[in-house]
């Protein structure tokens, strides 16, 4: 079967209007699926979504919305209920919260929880209702190397993508059996909007290599870590050392 026959004919694409969203748009363009592109900035959609219709010939809804707003992602849900033809769900909006936790307002974490873990979960339950129902699709959650081990100053980003790590694993092994391939995606430090203030203080990968591990593993590999060193940090350091020198490890990188 190929790609577009498993996982087409549409895929819905969260946070799409940069980074490695934006790459994940470009690279099932190309592969035929048509798309359904939903981030807050509808300007950048809307040219994304023109280019990519002309190149491809393919067909782009866009969708303005804030996952942190339970009205909008539900109008999302509707739309794509609308559509009926999701074949491909990728998890990837996310934001995140820096400093010391109780020095952030409180709004900003709930704001971070609603958009980094209620809305992909939502969205995987309900999109997937659509996948179980013609016994095929794919979900992608783009997590974080950081789910791996808790990180201080960014606590609450790490822990919302260490959620979304337990959660994917758990689904692939529920929904695999319906020919639903659910996919982990755990990139280290990406070049985008969200980590230029840390540019030159760490290596950066290109949201090309990412998404192109993504897309050559899925529904080969759950968890997929792109990056050697990323790979041994993820999977390998957290058996040698115990938690609480990671944390303090983990702590003095981020401070």
């Amino acid at each position: 079967m190929s790609f577009l026959d498993k996982y087409g004919p549409r895929a819905l694409i969260t946070g799409a209007s940069s980074g490695i969203g934006e790459v994940f748009a470009r690279h099932l363009a190309a592969k035929g699926l048509h798309l359904m592109l939903v981030a807050r900035r509808e300007d950048r959609l809307q040219t994304l979504a023109a280019e990519l219709a002309a190149k491809h010939a393919i067909d782009v809804v866009i969708f303005p919305a804030d996952l942190s707003l339970r009205p909008e992602l539900d109008r999302v849900i509707a739309k794509a209920n609308e559509l009926n033809d999701i074949g491909l769900l990728v998890n990837n909006a996310g934001i995140s919260v820096d400093g010391y936790f109780l020095k952030r307002d409180l709004k900003h974490h709930e704001r971070l929880l609603h958009v980094n873990v209620q809305a992909p979960m939502i969205l995987a339950h309900q999109i997937g209702q659509q996948m179980l129902a013609r016994k095929r699709g794919g979900i992608i959650m783009v997590s974080s190397v950081s789910a791996f081990f808790p990180v201080p100053f960014v606590s609450q980003y790490a822990a919302s993508k260490s959620y979304l790590l337990s959660l994917g694993e758990a689904i692939q092994h529920e929904m695999k059996s319906r020919n639903v391939d659910v996919q982990v995606l755990c990139p280290g430090f990406t070049r985008s909007e969200m980590t230029a203030e840390l540019e030159g203080k760490f290596s950066m990968m290109e949201p090309d290599f990412i998404v192109k591990r993504s897309l050559d593993k899925l529904g080969k590999r759950t968890t997929v870590v792109p990056g050697l060193l990323y790979g041994f940090s993820a999977r390998i350091l957290p058996r040698l050392i115990p938690r609480s020198i990671m944390v303090k490890m983990t702590g003095k990188m981020m401070g």
